[in-house]
């Protein structure tokens, strides 16, 4: 494979495979608590030149697509949601707030799903006639392929590999994610869309209005994602009000009050 030749092969004596560790994690309300698996630095592993190459490759090209269906941080999802309900009223007072929730979506994913989700990406007319670094865009899946089916790490002096999902912490995993749940979202946006409802999404998480009327469509539509993509674990949760870090938005009767908390320092606000 003659793209392969783009990435110089040269000795490397400090090839290290990253290893395996635990953390805790609060997962609900109830302070229900699990442990995170997590793997150690990529630095020094066979894969690292190729995941960031991949990761600076496709990041611009899945932000192009998705710009319109996501949001950065707090205060650009309040942004969104001021510009959506300033047009014709579209904030009413039986107006609710869904917020889903994908659950452990890095372990359950299989690579072939990835793979699918990218070239649903890649294909997409937004990108017509624009080369990717040279490669095609089969190039650019079978690379893909390389790093999900190269993903070695050690556990207790004994040498793993990943058959399904990916490391959560390395940088390319997410994006990955990004790139699947747009494409698992098709179905939903064709709902809102006909709805007329907001929507948007950072990362795992989305929200989108629901008028009280129509909360059952909404419903079955994600019993219908259940029924297409088993693996996809979703967690719902209705009202009329919403948080999301430190971005407060709420509903009172028909009028939107939003307000950021500028004392909370997060990661996504810097």
């Amino acid at each position: 494979m003659n793209y392969l030749t783009k990435f110089q092969i040269r000795k490397r004596t400090n090839i290290q495979l990253p290893y395996l560790y635990f953390l805790p994690e609060i997962i609900d309300e109830e302070n229900h608590i699990i442990l995170q698996p997590r793997l150690s630095t990529f630095e020094n592993s066979p894969i690292e030149i190729l995941s960031n190459f991949l990761h600076q490759l496709l990041r611009p090209l899945y932000e192009k697509i998705s710009q319109s269906t996501t949001f950065q941080n707090g205060a650009d999802f309040i942004r969104k949601i001021q510009h959506y309900c300033l047009q014709r009223d579209n904030l009413r007072p039986r107006t609710n707030f869904l917020t889903f929730k994908i659950q452990h979506l890095y372990s359950t994913i299989s690579h072939n799903d990835i793979l699918i989700a990218l070239n649903h990406v890649l294909i997409n007319p937004i990108h017509e006639g624009y080369r990717h670094q040279r490669l095609t865009n089969d190039a650019i899946e079978q690379l893909t392929k390389l790093v999900l089916q190269n993903n070695i790490f050690t556990y207790q002096g004994k040498i793993y590999r990943f058959i399904q999902g990916m490391p959560i912490n390395m940088p390319l995993t997410e994006l990955l994610c990004d790139i699947y749940i747009h494409y698992w979202q098709i179905s939903l946006l064709r709902q809102i869309r006909v709805s007329n409802e907001f929507y948007s999404r950072y990362h795992t998480i989305g929200i989108m209005t629901c008028y009280e009327s129509k909360i059952n469509e909404i419903q079955k539509v994600f019993n219908e994602l259940k029924e297409q993509y088993p693996h996809v674990e979703v967690t719902i949760s209705i009202g009329n009000d919403v948080n999301f870090f430190n971005a407060h938005v709420e509903n009172r009767n028909g009028d939107l009050y939003t307000y950021v908390d500028h004392d909370i320092m997060t990661s996504q606000e810097q």
